[in-house]
């Protein structure tokens, strides 16, 4: 009997290879998992925002928003999205980049609207406190339609502050969208206008 011992050897090789890039992946795996945290982060059960007002005007491009804090907890802002299409299910675009900082009162913190103005990660929004915001919506976005809240809160985790969204306390609301006639304009322009 006559063995070829090449061919052995080339079986080997990819059997070692294989056993070598299973211990790797292995290991990688390991030191991998400690860095993401055991256990997520989750607001407390309470927290809540409520619109109690969403007026667009048509003509200045300037969405008035009033929010009150009608949860049992201290927020910290929100994140904010509309929808510009009837067609549209839910709300999608984030609107966070065109508030009117000075005018609100408020600050603008990775893709979400923060109540205070200072740079401190604290819960500023205490319950029952209600406030406006100002945003101006530029023409490429299109007229919001709905709009859909989600607030957020720092939390600690590790001795560092963390922002942790509320997913469970959304609030959505429609816009009223405040039009004025035009100098060559009557009611049924307006009302065709709406219509479409």
């Amino acid at each position: 009997m006559n063995i070829n011992k090449k061919g052995l050897s080339v079986i080997i090789g990819y059997i070692l290879l294989v056993v070598f890039a299973i211990v790797i992946s292995a290991i990688v795996f390991q030191w991998l998992k400690t860095y993401v945290p055991a256990q997520s982060l989750e607001c407390p059960e309470g927290v809540s925002l409520l619109i109690n007002d969403a007026v667009f005007d048509a003509n200045t491009k300037t969405l008035n928003l009033t929010i009150t804090n009608n949860g049992r907890f201290n927020v910290s802002g929100y994140f904010i999205n509309i929808k510009n299409d009837s067609a549209q299910e839910l709300p999608t675009i984030n609107i966070s980049n065109y508030l009117k900082v000075n005018e609100s009162n408020a600050r603008k913190y990775a893709s979400s609207v923060l109540f205070s103005p200072y740079f401190q990660f604290e819960n500023f929004f205490n319950p029952e406190n209600k406030t406006t915001h100002f945003f101006e919506i530029p023409e490429k976005t299109g007229t919001p339609l709905m709009i859909k809240i989600i607030p957020v809160r720092f939390q600690e985790y590790n001795e560092k502050q963390r922002i942790v969204t509320c997913g469970d306390a959304t609030s959505t609301i429609e816009v009223f969208i405040l039009e004025f006639l035009g100098e060559d304009e009557d009611e049924n322009d307006l009302n065709r206008r709406v219509e479409e």
